[in-house]
């Protein structure tokens, strides 16, 4: 017998792979589209960007890489807002930064792609502080070592931090004086 297909049967069997094609899930659909490597490269330059505007006291900088309505969770304290954000550490340097300068690491950064426009990470991070007079410093040990918890999302801007939370924070040295 022979197999031939019929007009009509050709219209079904194309209606019913566009049905299939329409009834995936909207997840499937968004991670088949993916841009997964330049995805990754646009959050680690996020997490470089963050260590230089911190190294560089530009907190407007540190505040412009979180969502608008993004929440850092820094030493103890909930920020919620750019606003907030800039308020905070402007003070918290004039307290503590006199005269001190800081490098900070960006390490072993663990970055999970939810869809398009969210991702999930964990990365390292060391701060080394050191007197901004040269001739002063013996030492470029680290301050601090800690892990930064990251929920990203994509704005117009680019990619955001959505919130940051610092944990596991220890204390490796005393701050320079």
């Amino acid at each position: 017998m022979k197999n031939i297909l019929t007009g009509r049967k050709l219209f079904k069997m194309f209606a019913t792979v566009a049905l299939a094609g329409a009834l995936l899930p909207a997840a499937f659909a968004d991670k088949a589209d993916l841009d997964e490597g330049a995805i990754i490269r646009d959050i680690e330059r996020l997490a470089i960007e963050y260590a230089y505007a911190i190294d560089a006291a530009d907190f407007e900088k540190v505040a412009e890489l979180f969502a608008e309505d993004g929440v850092w969770e820094l030493l103890g304290r909930r920020l919620e807002g750019r606003d907030a954000m800039v308020e905070f550490v402007q003070g918290w340097a004039q307290r503590n930064r006199q005269g001190i300068s800081s490098r900070m690491a960006v390490d072993n950064h663990l970055i999970d792609i939810v869809d398009n426009n969210h991702a999930t990470g964990r990365a390292y991070l060391t701060l080394y502080s050191f007197k901004s007079a040269p001739a002063l410093n013996d030492s470029l040990a680290p301050v601090f070592f800690t892990i930064a918890e990251d929920e990203y999302v994509r704005t117009p801007e680019g990619w955001r931090f959505q919130t940051r939370r610092i944990i596991d924070s220890a204390k490796i040295a005393p701050t320079p004086e």
